[in-house]
């Protein structure tokens, strides 16, 4: 089986632009995406993409990279994460009532919760 480094015509097909719009999409993510990230609206991306001589429905756009948000492209998981996205590492197992243990943890006054026994909650008779 050829290696990767070995197949010239597929290189070149990865090089060139995508003819189709999604693909163009796709293509042009990256700088898409940084523009979302500074703040600019679909619209003027959409307005900026139409003066570079690529014409896209706001529609087409907009579904365009609600698909690639959700996908997660691989430029969007070799990305380093963010630091809202960085957290300290939890217990090894997935506790589905984590919210709940901490909630009771933390709760303001006095909380009985059951589990101790009269002598220790009323002291010795």
């Amino acid at each position: 089986m050829p290696k990767t480094d070995e197949l010239p015509r597929l290189a070149e097909l990865a090089a060139e632009v995508p003819a189709r719009r999604v693909g163009l999409i796709r293509h042009l993510w990256p700088s898409i995406r940084a523009c979302l990230d500074a703040g600019h609206s679909v619209r003027a991306i959409q307005a900026r993409l139409g003066a570079d001589g690529v014409p896209i429905p706001y529609s087409t756009l907009c579904w365009a990279i609600a698909n690639l948000r959700k996908s997660g492209t691989a430029n969007e998981r070799s990305a380093p994460p963010k630091a809202e996205e960085k957290r300290a590492p939890g217990p090894a197992g997935n506790d589905p009532l984590g919210n709940l243990h901490r909630a009771a943890r933390n709760r303001p006054g006095f909380d009985y919760s059951g589990t101790m026994s009269d002598e220790e909650l009323f002291g010795k008779k």
